[in-house]
């Protein structure tokens, strides 16, 4: 029965991907229909993807590209369509897309969720069988890290330390956190404000230094309350999404590599704790003026998931404004050079320039609204936009479909790495799968430094305890 559900539900998904390209290549049916097909796709995928959670356990890549699509991209603009509505604003700016900008915006998604389908299949059908099992050793080379590359960071992390230091405002000068900056200053203080920095790579650095060591389940539960608290902390300037991202992200890690058993009581005191820390986050907002959110309210739970729509809003940008996403080339992971930009500013005494293209998905928003994006609220995205951005919309099918087989890939060759390779590969997976927005982004690729700082000593550690 089981394996009947799974090929009813790929095939499922695979017909209505080819009714879309085909429809799509062929003009052969209006564009409200790319809704009908929007509203079977979404349901199909995350069930399909729920199925292969439960077929390979240890599937945690497909698991977060899962939790980034559908909490990042689809959920806001499936909620507006399940109430009939338009998507009436954008995220965190006010600005409404027309009709026809907004079923553009659907055929998009529609091709990116047609691409995760077409990468899955491909890998079950062909990559499985014939290559991946000649390539585990080539591929390895892949996530090798250089020692040279652990010293220059090793350097650069701890003139970051300095910098932050001798120049306390750089804690609150990153993209999201930039907005909290006056009210953090006041309402915490400059070291409170350092400490609750510090605290979101501390959260980041537990998890993968700790993924491939072994566990006692008094470890395991002290390990998820420290989670769990560093997920508050660094939430404390402003980010929801990012809280249960992170948590959900420990979850998984403890589940997958310590089997790690959450029973009923523990999953009802946990979903209280994010209920409550979500409206604490948002009523802190509202009253500190920090952010123009509105209080929730305990029965608009899913408003939540009304607000996350930064890569569908940065699409109707494109959609409307054609002639100014010319003026910045698509770089696709241009936010590596994100954060250490503004330090070499802050260094050298050079002014920093916000529109260059050096950060993912913030090139247009800086432009259609460049004051708003200067105090701290410009709108993101993350590697759909910048799919679009080289090819349109076949360019997000065939890239989408590509970015599978990569997780799969990196999954399969993941049991042969060292520890120091397992940790650099998850953190570059969180960064760019779990943090899709790119005002996160500019905040999380400072913190690599201080992380690939600790893998160094850990490294260190490990190789003078094998020469004892």
């Amino acid at each position: 029965m089981k394996h009947l559900i799974n090929k009813v539900t790929i095939f499922s998904n695979f017909i209505m991907g080819i009714v879309l390209v085909l429809s799509y290549a062929c003009q052969i049916i209006e564009i409200q229909s790319y809704k009908i097909i929007f509203m079977v796709l979404v349901p199909l995928t995350c069930f399909y993807l729920l199925i292969l959670f439960y077929e390979h356990k240890n599937n945690f890549l497909i698991g977060l590209f899962f939790l980034c699509n559908f909490v990042f991209i689809y959920s806001r603009l499936y909620i507006s369509i399940l109430k009939k509505q338009s998507l009436r604003g954008m995220f965190f700016a006010p600005y409404v897309f027309s009709d026809h900008t907004y079923y553009r915006i659907i055929e998009t998604l529609n091709f990116n969720i047609f691409g995760i389908i077409c990468g899955i299949l491909l890998y079950k059908f062909y990559f499985k069988k014939k290559i991946l099992k000649k390539r585990k050793k080539s591929l390895l080379k892949i996530f090798i890290v250089q020692k040279y590359f652990i010293y220059l960071s090793f350097f650069i992390g701890l003139l970051y330390c300095y910098l932050s230091y001798k120049i306390s405002n750089i804690v609150n000068s990153f993209g999201y956190i930039s907005r909290f900056n006056g009210v953090a200053a006041e309402y915490f203080g400059t070291v409170r404000s350092l400490i609750l920095f510090i605290s979101m790579y501390f959260f980041m650095a537990s998890v993968f230094v700790l993924s491939s060591t072994k566990l006692t389940k008094k470890k395991q539960t002290i390990l998820l309350i420290i989670f769990i608290f560093s997920a508050f902390c660094q939430n404390l300037s402003g980010g929801r999404g990012m809280t249960i991202s992170s948590i959900f992200f420990a979850l998984w890690i403890l589940y997958f590599f310590y089997d790690y058993k959450l029973n009923f009581s523990k999953l009802f005191v946990l979903g209280i704790f994010l209920v409550s820390l979500t409206f604490y986050l948002a009523s802190r907002r509202s009253i500190e003026h920090v952010q123009n959110f509105k209080i929730v309210k305990f029965e608009k739970i899913i408003s939540f998931l009304e607000e996350q729509g930064s890569s569908v809003s940065l699409l109707g940008y494109y959609y409307d404004y054609p002639t100014l996403k010319v003026q910045y080339k698509p770089l696709i992971f241009s936010f590596i050079l994100g954060g250490t930009e503004k330090i070499f500013c802050k260094f050298t005494g050079t002014e920093y320039n916000p529109k260059r293209s050096f950060y993912t998905g913030e090139r247009m928003s800086s432009i259609v609204n460049n004051k708003l994006y200067l105090s701290g609220a410009g709108t993101g995205g993350n590697y759909l936009v910048d799919m679009y951005d080289l090819g349109g919309n076949i360019g997000v099918m065939i890239l989408s479909a590509t970015l599978i087989l990569f997780l799969y890939y990196v999954q399969d060759v993941y049991k042969y790495m060292s520890l120091l390779k397992k940790s650099f590969v998850l953190y570059f997976i969180y960064e760019m799968f779990i943090l899709p927005r790119s005002h996160y982004l500019a905040i999380g690729i400072t913190g690599s430094i201080f992380i690939i700082i600790l893998l160094a000593l850990v490294n260190i550690t490990n190789r003078r305890q094998k020469n004892k």
